[in-house]
């Protein structure tokens, strides 16, 4: 306690030289920077701590201080050492905080319209509120079985929670209480969406039907079926139009319905997709809508006419969403082929292909002007993108499975996320670009100097070759994936410098010119006993290729064709094998075994 007292007299001292070398005329070495919360004022050689001298272990501050004033009796001013930017920089940047709290995978989230609370739902069976503010759940809404999604009304007072056994409850987020429980459904329930009036909730369910409910009473006003023909099909997805007069549902049954809410009608069934149709979105305030397919496809509609106005192709793997922005513009389609699209729905024409995840991308979200975009991805990243050039901006890092939703806050300064790691994260999107840094995806398996002195070769188990600056640590170049994706087991430097030669354990081997990246000779894998060790001679010509079962095989690699095929029996290894080749500098490979090295023959 004595030295955690000193070290504040010390730091309320050097407070003190500061402002009074600062009142003086001199350079003050304190910076202006608050401790604690605390200002600091002087009159002559004298200071008093105000705010937290209590903490301190100071006398409390008078009822009236003589420096209270702008000036001093002594006519010396006031100052305060308040700064005039942040002192302290939020712990991670990019990362502001993790929300933990439920027990399962998190499956949805959204943010209230008070743009401070954020509902998430998890397969734990509980819904939870959280402030944004001080990064705690405020409200839990417990439920005993999965949830599936939720929707919140545009007053921000009720929330609609769906779940696995059919049920969907309407919660008063000020009480916390439920005043309504929907039952009627005899599945589970896939989506629920509440109109912008806040005057409707409609639910969709693998019972193949759609309800609508009355939010005042919790009454269900009507049940829209059709989906599924003389079959059952599930209803996937629903949305409602901006003006809350039409609804459009989609099924596995590839059609998508358009309903009228006011006259309880099934206005039209569009048939045009030949997979399941998994996601749906009107498109700003008009009845177009925009549909996802497992077809590979998606799919502008005018829901009044009932006629299809694009058809946007271009993805290699059946989509799982997509999102509009808020003006209606642009949408975004999300893919199992690692890759989101971006589209202006004008004209059907693909503005940018985001590529950057490495596995299916499950949602994504666009700010409100349609000029950045972010996406979530089973390979538990979200990336931000520059949705016109499709440029990545930001790499958000830091889950450990996969992400399932993301929304952004309404001004677009914080996206939030929601992965099956049983944890919400909460992202700045306005922090600077992050810088990139070039590094094997997987464990570096060789390292090489060049003769320069100055640069340095690598290979990993990620198939990658890269060439790296010493003195400044950096990559200066990739070689590509020498190994068509196998990892890269063997690496040599020609004394030249300009040339390096890689190797996998497939029998490929890939001829590089360093300065350029260039791949200039390929010799494909082969079938049979795989590589055991590989070696090369100074100037990367001849390679010594030792196999599983004990031979040898001597390779031109400029001609990229067999010199030599050393069996075994010619080596005179009958019972132990052989461990390691070398070309040795008089021209001959010899291979270590266990204790003895042998002579195999003349290059």
């Amino acid at each position: 306690a004595h030295s955690v007292v000193r070290a504040m007299h010390l730091v309320l001292r050097d407070a003190i030289l500061g402002v009074h070398m600062q009142s003086s005329g001199q350079r003050s070495l304190c910076s202006g920077k608050p401790f604690l919360g605390c200002t600091f004022s002087c009159q002559g050689s004298h200071a008093r701590a105000r705010g937290n001298a209590g903490m301190l272990g100071l006398p409390p501050r008078p009822k009236k201080s003589p420096l209270d004033g702008l000036h001093t009796r002594a006519g010396i001013k006031v100052v305060h050492l308040m700064p005039r930017s942040a002192t302290l920089e939020q712990a991670g940047g990019l990362h502001r905080m993790t929300l933990r709290g439920h027990s399962g995978p998190v499956r949805r989230v959204v943010i209230s319209p008070n743009g401070r609370d954020v509902i998430t739902v998890s397969e734990d069976g509980t819904a939870q509120v959280w402030d944004m503010n001080v990064g705690d759940f405020v409200m839990q809404l417990a439920r005993d079985k999965p949830l599936t999604d939720v929707a919140v009304a545009p007053d921000g007072q009720l929330a609609a929670v769906a779940s696995l056994d059919g049920n969907c409850c309407i919660w008063d987020l000020d009480s916390g209480q439920v005043r309504h429980v929907l039952k009627g459904h005899a599945a589970r329930v896939n989506a629920v969406v509440i109109d912008r009036q806040g005057l409707r909730c409609v639910t969709a369910s693998d019972d193949g039907t759609v309800r609508v409910w009355a939010l005042a009473d919790g009454s269900c006003e009507q049940i829209l079926e059709g989906h599924g023909g003389d079959q059952e099909g599930l209803v996937l997805d629903v949305a409602i139009s901006a003006d809350g007069c039409l609804a459009a549902t989609v099924s596995d049954d590839a059609t998508v319905c358009v309903w009228d809410l006011d006259d309880e009608v099934c206005m039209h069934v569009l048939e045009g997709h030949t997979g399941w149709v998994v996601s749906v979105e009107f498109i700003g305030s008009t009845s177009e809508l925009v549909t996802a397919s497992h077809d590979l496809t998606a799919r502008v509609w005018d829901g009044v006419r009932g006629r299809c106005m694009h058809v946007l192709k271009g993805h290699a793997g059946r989509l799982n969403k997509v999102t509009v922005d808020a003006s209606g513009t642009h949408a975004v389609t999300c893919s199992d082929d690692l890759t989101a699209r971006v589209w202006d729905l004008d004209t059907g024409e693909c503005l940018s292909v985001l590529k950057g995840h490495s596995a299916w991308i499950s949602d994504a979200v666009l700010t409100r002007d349609g000029s950045r975009c972010v996406t979530v991805s089973g390979d538990a990243v979200a990336i931000m993108w520059d949705a016109k050039t499709g440029g990545m901006l930001n790499l958000l890092e830091g889950h450990s499975d996969a992400i399932r939703s993301v929304v952004l806050t309404y001004h677009g300064g914080f996206t939030v996320t929601a992965s099956d790691d049983c944890t919400v994260r909460v992202w700045d999107t306005k922090a600077p670009p992050f810088k990139k840094v070039a590094k094997h995806a997987g464990r570096v398996t060789q390292l090489r100097p060049l003769p320069d002195g100055r640069h340095v070769l690598s290979a990993g188990d990620d198939g990658v070759a890269q060439v790296w600056d010493a003195g400044t640590c950096t990559a200066v170049r990739v070689l590509g994936g020498g190994g068509g994706g196998a990892a890269l087991s063997y690496l040599m430097a020609a004394r030249s410098g300009t040339v390096a030669v890689t190797g996998s354990a497939d029998r490929r081997i890939c001829v590089w010119d360093t300065c350029t990246g260039e791949l200039t000779k390929e010799l494909p894998p082969q079938h049979g006993s795989r590589v055991k060790h590989m070696a090369f001679d100074g100037s990367c010509s001849v390679a010594a290729l030792l196999l599983f079962d004990s031979t040898v095989l001597l390779v031109d690699v400029p001609a990229g064709r067999t010199r030599e095929l050393v069996s075994r029996k010619d080596v005179g290894v009958l019972s132990s094998g052989l461990n390691a080749v070398d070309v040795v500098p008089s021209g001959r490979c010899g291979s270590g075994d266990v204790g003895m090295c042998v002579s195999v023959g003349m290059l």
